[in-house]
């Protein structure tokens, strides 16, 4: 299920493609959608006991996440859009590393806070998904519009003075629902949608490194023969870049087969633990009898081993 599948030929070949399609789109509607992706709306409707549109989205997030990792993040967050947009013009790489903790910094007091709410309301009494919308529209009046510019701004400015996607790294409060959701996941090692690379087939061009959106180093990892990373947004960039096919997607447990594999099986690792124990006992045997006593010509001697 490659990005390239979604790619349209023919008259549609100037139209934005794969993800980054998805990302315009999904940015074009962001003044009918704000609201729902909005931490300051779900305060405000937990603070009166209601579910609202915005914590059903990050419920969602995080459930999906179980199964399909960041696959939003990489095909249907507004900003992303946006910050695909700008790294056309600014398309320098981020050091992740050094800036990712922030957005836990944010994230962290907004959840404590929700969890507050919640309590001094005494719980959720009802759902309102269209929660201070407009007919389900975001902006409709002057706080919606100056709420639009301020995020669009934020993003804007990250990534025009940090690097590609750095909003993503830094400031957004939905990404930490999924990186938990997806090391859930890695934990129990069930089946989802991930990255794997055949390794013999890379030539080290270093291509899928340098067209990565969230800068990861994507050849590191191929060599490793891991593609795990919670920074990776499944947005298919390296799959459809890599001149040799070198990544794919997949729906499976790829990384617990390849930890369990390096582990002995139920019936070697028995096999082994009788072997040694039956070793050590034969050893204990051995000392006690070099070292019996022997008595020639009228005195003892010991032998040692």
């Amino acid at each position: 299920m490659g990005a390239t599948s979604i790619r349209k030929r023919g008259a549609h070949e100037n139209a934005p493609e794969g993800p980054k399609g998805a990302h315009h789109r999904s940015f074009a509607l962001l003044p009918i959608t704000l609201y729902y992706f909005s931490p300051v709306m779900s305060l405000g409707g937990t603070a009166l006991g209601i579910v609202t549109g915005s914590l059903l989205v990050f419920a969602g997030q995080f459930i999906c996440s179980l199964f399909v990792g960041r696959l939003f993040c990489g095909w249907a967050c507004p900003v992303g859009g946006l910050q695909e947009a700008v790294a056309l013009i600014r398309g320098r790489p981020v050091n992740r590393r050094r800036i990712r903790w922030i957005k836990w910094l944010i994230w962290a007091p907004w959840i404590t806070a929700l969890a507050f709410f919640a309590l001094h309301a005494g719980g959720f009494t009802r759902v309102e998904v269209f929660y201070q919308t407009w007919h389900g529209i975001s902006v409709a009046d002057l706080p919606g519009l100056i709420a639009y510019v301020a995020v669009v701004a934020l993003f804007l400015i990250l990534s025009l003075t940090v690097g590609k996607r750095a909003g993503c790294h830094t400031v957004c409060w939905m990404a930490p629902f999924m990186v938990m959701g997806r090391k859930i996941r890695n934990v129990f090692a069930w089946p989802s949608l991930r990255l794997a690379a055949e390794t013999e087939r890379c030539t080290r061009c270093g291509t899928c490194s340098a067209q990565c959106p969230m800068s990861i180093e994507v050849r590191e990892l191929v060599e490793k023969r891991d593609l795990e990373t919670s920074d990776c947004t499944l947005c298919g960039t390296r799959v459809d870049v890599c001149p040799k096919k070198v990544i794919r997607y997949t729906f499976s447990a790829e990384r617990a087969s390849r930890k369990r594999s390096n582990r002995p099986s139920g019936a070697a690792f028995s096999s082994s633990f009788l072997c040694s124990a039956f070793r050590r006992r034969h050893a204990r045997r051995s000392n006690r009898s070099c070292r019996g006593s022997t008595v020639s010509a009228g005195r003892t001697s010991s032998s040692r081993c």
